[in-house]
């Protein structure tokens, strides 16, 4: 879960009490300002976490491969800021079913990214106001719902197919 300024990762072990811890990040760790954070997600398959912020901004979490005395080696950290969309606040967060990263932000826009966070489209003529929430149509198997692009690793618009969405906006 995040709050605007925290994150905190939660553990459960059975007949124990939910634990969590919130590493701090702080503009000098990274030599840039942080704006407040809006959703975090896991990066499937990873170690990994993904937070959005209102200055478009993805603070990339992973274990901690640094002993310094005040985190515990399954502890995740801040290890890299990426700059996705300067200006635009990163409302939504998802992962679609194993396949992207989908972000809606306060432009209106809803972005599909790679795991590393590489655009593989967008769709950004909705005209409609700031991306809350998206939501994917189900079907029988949505692992056949993405198809990636082509061997170049670059989406063109003929390779990329998703399954129907709906925007909510407000």
């Amino acid at each position: 879960t995040n709050g605007k300024r925290r994150v905190f990762f939660w553990t459960w072990d059975v007949g124990q009490p939910f634990q969590f811890y919130s590493p701090a990040l702080a503009p000098r760790d990274f030599k840039q300002r942080i704006g407040d954070y809006t959703q975090t997600i896991f990066l499937p398959d990873s170690s990994q976490a993904a937070t959005g912020t209102v200055d478009g901004d993805v603070v990339i979490w992973d274990l901690s491969l640094i002993v310094d005395g005040l985190s515990r080696p399954d502890e995740r950290r801040a290890v890299k800021i990426i700059k996705l969309c300067p200006d635009v606040s990163l409302n939504v967060l998802q992962v679609h079913e194993k396949a992207r990263v989908v972000i809606g932000a306060s432009d209106g826009a809803v972005r599909f990214y790679d795991y590393q966070f590489r655009v593989q489209a967008w769709f950004e003529d909705l005209s409609a106001g700031a991306v809350k929430s998206i939501s994917f149509e189900k079907s029988s198997d949505d692992a056949e719902d993405f198809e990636s692009p082509g061997a170049s690793g670059v989406g063109v618009e003929d390779d990329f197919k998703c399954p129907h969405f709906l925007v909510s906006t407000g």
